[in-house]
């Protein structure tokens, strides 16, 4: 029996793989095995994200609205400049933001300036303006703005240039205010429309970037980056907040991820593949 078992063993490293050892074994998984395993997964993936929001409520005095703003700003980017957006939002308290809700350039000002994407020379009128309203808020408020840019645009597509992705953010404070009130704490349904209908101000409909006119675009959010926010944001904001309150978040979290499409990336692909092939 343990000459069966070392031969196997042998056997699954010594043949060419194409990407995890145990790929030929899959089809003979339980199918309640393999669910069990992936809500497994994403609880740990859950608990991992509450980590974050618990800090983030620990360093805000437990302002949920606050910590909202900051999932929501580091996840607009995700990835590349996902830290750096996190970063800016966490430098502007919320109460500033709050007083400005009402103004989308206002908003736009505040998080491109707090960005370095407000710095001279200035590339069209709009450019300087912003810059000026910008100058105006930092003094109101005290802000401290380095004078370097904190973000990226290089291998980026346009819509999601930093430029693109502010614009979006502060045109979702303004059409909706106090978000975690709205959507968190008060509904159990899912409802992604105040995401899919989602616009730019008029100037970012036709700019990527200061000066440089573009074919005009709504430039709303696509429903996978929508998918994402709920996944990334949204859903761990439900999680914490229920958990925080003693309550089991389970039932409504697994019932929101089944209603949405797996995630595209290459740890999904490759499992995808190998369930289709087996």
């Amino acid at each position: 029996m343990l000459k069966k078992w070392i031969h196997r063993y042998q056997k699954q490293f010594s043949q060419k793989l194409n990407w995890i050892p145990c790929e030929s074994q899959i089809d003979h998984v339980n199918t309640s095995v393999w669910l069990n395993w992936q809500e497994r997964l994403f609880v740990e993936r859950l608990e991992q994200k509450s980590k974050l929001i618990s800090q983030l409520l620990e360093e805000s005095k437990n302002d949920w609205e606050a910590v909202c703003f900051q999932m929501l700003a580091k996840n607009f980017r995700l990835n590349r400049n996902g830290s750096a957006f996190l970063s800016i939002a966490k430098s502007l308290s919320f109460n500033v933001i709050r007083k400005n809700w009402d103004n989308v350039h206002s908003l736009e000002s505040l998080f491109l300036g707090m960005s370095g994407l407000l710095l001279p020379p200035f590339e069209d009128p709009f450019h300087k303006t912003l810059a000026k309203k910008f100058d105006y808020l930092k003094g109101k408020h005290q802000l401290k703005a380095q004078d370097e840019i904190l973000v990226h645009f290089s291998h980026l597509r346009p819509m999601n240039f930093p430029t693109i992705r502010w614009a979006q953010l502060a045109q979702l404070y303004v059409l909706h205010k106090a978000l975690f009130s709205s959507f968190i704490e008060n509904q159990n349904r899912l409802n992604l429309s105040w995401l899919s209908d989602l616009e730019v101000s008029d100037y970012w409909k036709s700019h990527y970037v200061f000066g440089k006119n573009s074919a005009v675009r709504r430039k709303g959010l696509s429903k996978e980056f929508q998918d994402l926010i709920l996944i990334n944001t949204i859903i761990p904001l439900k999680f914490t907040y229920e958990s925080y309150l003693g309550k089991d978040p389970s039932e409504i979290v697994f019932d929101w991820i089944r209603k949405l499409k797996s995630e595209k990336n290459t740890i999904a692909r490759g499992f995808f593949k190998i369930k289709n092939s087996s």
